[in-house]
């Protein structure tokens, strides 16, 4: 006669279930993640004391000349466009 599986033992068949595993895993990796972006949180201060301090860091140019020229010097030529070689046919090796 085969004894019937104690209440703990049922317990713990259910909860090696691989499908319960695999839930336990995405659980762990859910608190994880959100524990490391909660340490990972970027803190903005957004009062109305700095934007008194931007308006001194801004250049003001007396020409328009002198503006363009500030525009210009940080402009980059794109690169020249590259034609593949022309294709030579392969020659013999023993005439």
């Amino acid at each position: 006669m085969i004894a019937e599986p104690t209440d703990t033992q049922k317990i713990i068949f259910w909860a090696a279930h691989p499908l319960a595993v695999s839930f336990y895993l995405v659980v762990c990796m859910v608190l994880v993640l959100i524990w490391i972006r909660r340490d990972n949180i970027i803190e903005m201060n957004l009062d109305d004391e700095d934007d008194e301090d931007d308006e001194d860091d801004e250049e003001v140019y007396d020409d328009v000349e002198d503006f363009e020229d500030e525009v210009n010097t940080g402009f980059v030529e794109p690169p020249e466009i590259r034609t593949p070689p022309k294709r030579v046919p392969p020659s013999k090796m023993f005439h």
